[in-house]
């Protein structure tokens, strides 16, 4: 399958801070992959293979917990999209965002 890296691993490692606190981190592998439209496998150009890491933070307090994460924590300049036509003489790479930060708010009940 085009842009579907053969082979991948991830590593994570978690903490609990305390009852209430909890630290996230992890790195993400992904292997080189060909381009979509490269039906034949023919084209020489392939996604490179890349790490990524990440750190999420989270703040718990009885329902509700509060957290922050940063995906791309290197802030590395990748792409996971690339396509070609049939010849492979064009080639159209989208790439993916730098570092990213998100909050978000969890409500259990």
């Amino acid at each position: 399958i085009p842009a579907v890296s053969p082979l991948s691993g991830a590593l994570r490692i978690g903490w609990d801070i305390d009852t209430h606190q909890s630290l996230n981190v992890g790195a993400q592998y992904l292997a080189s992959a060909r381009v979509t439209n490269d039906v034949a496998n023919a084209c020489a150009f392939a996604l490179p293979d890349r790490v990524t890491y990440d750190a999420r933070y989270a703040w718990k307090q009885q329902t509700y917990e509060w957290s922050i994460a940063v995906v791309n924590l290197a802030d590395q300049s990748s792409f996971s999209s690339a396509s070609t036509n049939a010849t492979c003489s064009a080639l159209n790479v989208y790439p993916d965002p730098g570092r990213t930060i998100r909050a978000g708010l969890k409500y259990n009940f």
